[in-house]
């Protein structure tokens, strides 16, 4: 049985999970490939079975012996398939449930940052300043260093449990019904991570108290990729939520454009098309931070800007 369209089209989703950004006109060309293909075999058919006929009445006339039937023009010979007219389809655009849902599928098939202790490092693109941040996966606790324009001590002090855990995190629901509930409760409240029941600003929808935390616990590398693809299929169930491809980070690097309106601020947020991973996140008052590296560690790694 020939595929149809929507097979088509299912195959081309499937098969662009790696790259999420494919242009349009590959889709396109899939599809008219497709119908060329389609056509083509009915046009053999039709050919076919009218020189089948054509042979079983010239084989009668002879068997008969009777006056030969009347001369007639041959059939034209069908056009090579290069020959023939391309379809002219629109070019597909997904609906932000759709790419919210890819994303999850490439988060879930992205690595975990091996080692005990998880080293991230960012850039704050308005302070001109760039910090590292240590992540125990086994305590929680996170410490900074950092260096650049900013007049800061180059290391902040450690805090405790500052984060859950890998364990506590792996305890985590990953059935996205269960999991925007927890984001709801105090527990999956945390505003600066671990900060359970910190408040919620007046006026705050559960919408937007779930984009929030979405977006917030998505920049913790602690996250298994079952969570964190969890974490996606709750932003595709979030009304309000808008995407944008083909766009790039700050840095240039592709990347897929998350943002939402929530008491008339936009916190947009910018994910790494093939891994799910957070390459920016912009949340209007505080101003862009482009992450530019995970790495994990045995041993807790040494200052990053010491010189030493």
């Amino acid at each position: 049985m020939p595929k149809t369209d929507d097979d088509i089209l299912r195959e081309l989703l499937h098969d662009a999970t790696d790259d999420l950004l494919a242009p349009s006109a590959v889709t396109v060309g899939i599809v008219a490939r497709h119908h060329r293909r389609l056509r083509n075999t009915r046009i053999l058919r039709v050919t076919t079975t009218s020189v089948a006929a054509a042979a079983v009445v010239a084989a009668a006339a002879v068997t008969r012996g009777g006056p030969s039937a009347p001369s007639h023009a041959p059939y034209p010979a069908a056009l090579p398939a290069t020959e023939l007219p391309a379809t002219k389809l629109p070019p597909v655009k997904l609906a932000a449930v759709q790419v919210l849902d890819l994303l999850s599928v490439a988060a879930g098939r992205a690595p975990q940052p091996a080692g005990r202790y998880i080293a991230r490092t960012e850039t704050d693109i308005d302070q001109g300043y760039e910090r590292t941040t240590i992540f125990d996966a086994l305590t929680g606790d996170v410490w900074t260093y950092q260096h650049g324009s900013i007049s800061a001590p180059g290391k902040l002090p450690a805090l405790a449990h500052w984060s859950p855990t890998r364990a506590e995190f792996a305890a985590w629901p990953t059935n996205p019904a269960r999991l925007r509930a927890l984001l709801l409760s105090p527990e999956g409240q945390a505003t600066g991570e671990g900060e359970e029941g910190a408040g919620v600003p007046y006026g705050t929808t559960p919408d937007d108290l779930v984009f929030q935390e979405v977006t917030n616990w998505l920049w913790n590398p602690l996250l298994s990729p079952a969570l964190r693809s969890a974490m996606y299929k709750v932003l595709a169930a979030t009304p309000g939520v808008t995407v944008e491809t083909g766009t790039t980070d700050m840095t240039g690097l592709p990347a897929i454009e998350i943002s939402r309106y929530a008491s008339d601020d936009r916190v947009t947020a910018f994910e790494s098309p093939s891994t799910g991973a957070v390459l920016e996140q912009d949340f209007g008052i505080v101003g862009p931070a482009v992450y530019t590296a995970i790495t994990g560690y045995a041993a807790p790694p040494p200052d990053p800007y010491s010189g030493g």
